[in-house]
């Protein structure tokens, strides 16, 4: 497999004292195959599901909201998927003007989900779309270039956004609508 996204939740027992039970599972975004597999806590290498994702194109990035349902960004489209993984609907595309879909996150208290788009500067934009798919704002700005990844704070006050065209990583702040270069990592290659 080319690269693996893995969502990790869970923690190591103190010495002496046995593993706590796995209760969550782990979702994982096989981009060479263009599926999600879902694997127990315990990391287990065999999947207890595999789901062929829909639509066309490479799966790039993805992201949960409070409810667990899954945001795949696969091709220029971005599709949500059920907590059985199995697709639910088209939640954007190149009708809400998206092109190379990257990664979606969803702002925590809130139903706001966030998707970054384009492979150069001048497509570079972040759109944020509400719970039903409608575009709320279109974020551009000139040190977002070829955005990939997006988290969020956990109080949800800052989107962190990391980009590939000019090795930066940025914070957006919503209430002020700015973005701020955070680190640069041009030396670091």
């Amino acid at each position: 497999m080319k690269r693996l996204l893995w969502a990790l939740l869970g923690g190591a027992a103190a010495s002496g004292q046995a593993a706590p039970a796995p209760t969550q599972d782990v979702w994982v975004l096989d981009q060479n195959a263009n599926q999600l597999r879902v694997h127990r806590a315990d990391l287990d290498a065999t999947p207890v599901a595999t789901h062929a994702l829909a639509g066309t194109g490479q799966a790039r990035g993805f992201g949960f909201d409070a409810d667990g349902k899954a945001f795949v960004c696969r091709g220029d489209e971005v599709r949500t998927y059920d907590g059985a993984g199995v697709a639910t609907a088209l939640f954007a595309g190149a009708a809400q003007g998206l092109a190379q879909t990257q990664d979606v996150a969803v702002r925590p208290g809130t139903n706001d989900v966030y998707v970054s788009a384009g492979a150069t500067a001048l497509a570079s934009k972040i759109v944020r779309f509400d719970v039903n798919g409608a575009v709320v704002a279109t974020l551009t700005h000139a040190l977002l270039h070829h955005p990939r990844r997006l988290s969020w704070s956990a109080d949800g006050t800052k989107l962190y956004v990391a980009c590939n065209g000019n090795k930066s990583i940025l914070s957006y702040d919503p209430v002020a609508n700015t973005f701020t270069q955070v680190i640069d990592l041009t030396a670091n290659n």
